[in-house]
This record gives C-alpha cells, sequence and structure tokens, in this order.
C-alpha cells in the first residue's frame, strides 16, 4: 500500500513520524478487522480553518496548527498509544 502524507515544505519535522504511525495503524487494524480496502492512503496538510481534522476514505486532512507544527517526540507524543510504543523500539 502506498502511504503519503502532503505538507507545507517547513513542516517537514513530522512526517517520518507520521509516516511511522500511519503505518503502525495500518498493519494493526488490517490484524484485527481484515485488509484495508484501498490501495494508498493519504494524508494532507489543511489550512488553519474549519475543524482540525476531517477523515475521508484512504484520505485524512489534518490542520497544520495539529499535526505538522506541534513538537512531537517521546516526551509529548502525538498519541499516547503510539509514543508508548515508539519509547520501546
Amino acid at each position: 500500500m502506498l502511504l503519503r502524507v502532503s505538507h507545507k515544505e517547513t513542516h517537514e519535522q513530522n512526517v517520518e513520524m507520521t509516516l511511522d504511525a500511519v503505518q503502525y495503524y495500518v498493519e494493526f487494524l488490517t490484524e484485527q478487522l481484515g485488509p484495508f480496502p484501498g490501495k494508498s492512503f493519504t494524508i494532507i496538510e489543511k489550512l488553519d480553518f474549519g475543524p482540525g481534522a476531517y477523515a475521508l476514505p484512504q484520505l485524512i486532512l489534518v490542520s497544520s496548527k495539529i499535526g505538522f507544527r506541534v513538537d512531537q517526540n517521546n516526551e509529548h507524543p502525538f498519541s499516547h498509544l503510539y509514543g508508548e510504543r515508539r519509547t520501546k523500539l
């Protein structure tokens, strides 16, 4: 499956972590629910208006104020479950 992140050039600091998290959750949900029904999954950084995130099949729009400009690290992970997993790697 193709995993993609589209983001503003100045917000590259969280792309690797985001892709790693998406891969982890696709694998986890595949084990729990069965194969992912699509051939790709895309996360797109959206402008900072409207809801913080919006999900469609195979596509998630995420506001840059909550997903890409935030300092995401093991001390303050964006997902506690994923953050716990990363500290054990």
